[in-house]
């Protein structure tokens, strides 16, 4: 049995849920935020409670700037799903109570309801997605599709895969037995490439892709492109992709002879970082990716490791450095000046031979 989060807590948020009535979510831009967010956002409006997503682009946290965003929506409840960091001017700045739902490292913030299953099992690895689907699959089992898609799109292979197979068997199969089988090799990861696409690109139109996604029904919609709905975020989708491809070929071409795979590019209309870093790790699993992104005079990385943790190794990486990140063991995220990026992979390198 897994441990979301303790039961109290779950129903706590249940409660939360039922009693509000009008509520703001800020939700991380990746497929697990995006996903948290669907389930709890259906799960609302099956109860008639008006609610608004924000998608949290361009930056890696919540600061106070973020602030305005709920003085025009003036809701009673803010949640924010899946964000590593938020200021504390953000929580400050909320005239209404702020609850934040996440599964990195833990934060230690003042004045905000914190529901984070690392708190009670430091080790533990529960995407955003799966904690947002126990608050909910009593009430709404058909949104399993969404979990699953969440869950494998964070490394994650589903504790309701069984259940998963016999409600939805065009998504999975038991030959799935590890994250990286689930997330490159099945019909689920598929779908969870697909919603990391959508939220590609200005963010009206990602904004429509969401709103065309909280109505589908069932996978197979997107699978058969069977409904209009599924047909305008399989557009979009399909453009975003082609670019990927792109990038991704330019990425296997790169010869690389050292333990680490570093990929830079250039690109002003969409991050793939996260995307392209899960790929090369796939790809080359004996070898630590780098997958950076210049722009605006900055580089937005992605880290991923296989052998050993790379957490720590960022933070001490990061001394003296003008730059930022963090995430979780094995899957980080930095942004780094742009005069200080060969300083810091160097350092990078140099802490990862240490460990």
């Amino acid at each position: 049995m897994v441990t979301i989060l303790p039961r109290a807590q779950i129903t706590e948020l249940r409660n939360l849920l039922s009693t509000s009535k009008k509520v703001l979510f800020f939700y991380d831009s990746d497929p697990d935020g995006l996903c948290s967010f669907l389930l709890l956002h259906r799960y609302l409006k099956a109860l008639g409670t008006e609610n608004k997503g924000i998608i949290v682009k361009t930056t890696s946290h919540l600061d106070r700037n973020w602030v305005r965003q709920i003085d025009q929506y003036q809701p009673d409840t803010v949640i924010i799903l899946d964000m590593p960091v938020v200021d504390q001017s953000f929580i400050d700045g909320s005239k209404v109570p702020v609850y934040w739902i996440d599964h990195h490292t833990p934060q230690d913030k003042q004045n905000v309801h914190y529901y984070n299953p690392r708190i009670k099992k430091s080790d533990a690895y529960i995407p955003t997605t799966r904690i947002a689907y126990e608050i909910t699959k009593k009430a709404r089992p058909d949104d399993m599709w969404i979990a699953a898609v969440g869950c494998v799109a964070d490394w994650y292979v589903p504790d309701f895969k069984k259940e998963l197979m016999k409600k939805y068997p065009s998504l999975m199969d038991s030959s799935v037995k590890d994250p990286e089988t689930a997330l490159f090799e099945s019909p689920a990861g598929r779908l969870a490439r697909i919603f990391s696409f959508v939220l590609k690109g200005k963010t009206n139109h990602c904004l429509k892709c969401v709103a065309q996604l909280a109505k589908i029904q069932h996978p197979d919609e997107l699978f058969q492109s069977s409904s209009s709905e599924a047909r305008i975020v399989l557009k979009h989708s399909s453009i975003v992709e082609k670019k990927y491809n792109e990038l991704l070929s330019q990425a296997k071409a790169q010869e690389q002879k050292s333990n680490f795979f570093v990929f830079t590019y250039e690109e002003n209309q969409w991050s793939f970082s996260s995307d392209l870093s899960n790929e090369i790790a796939h790809l080359h699993p004996d070898k630590v990716t780098l997958v950076c992104r210049e722009k605006n005079g900055e580089y937005k990385c992605s880290l991923r490791s296989r052998k050993k943790p790379i957490a720590g190794v960022l933070q001490h990486a990061l001394i003296g450095i003008n730059g930022r990140g963090g995430g979780h063991e094995y899957a980080c995220g930095a942004v780094i000046a742009r005069e200080d990026f060969e300083r810091f992979l160097d350092a990078f390198k140099r802490e990862y031979e240490k460990e």
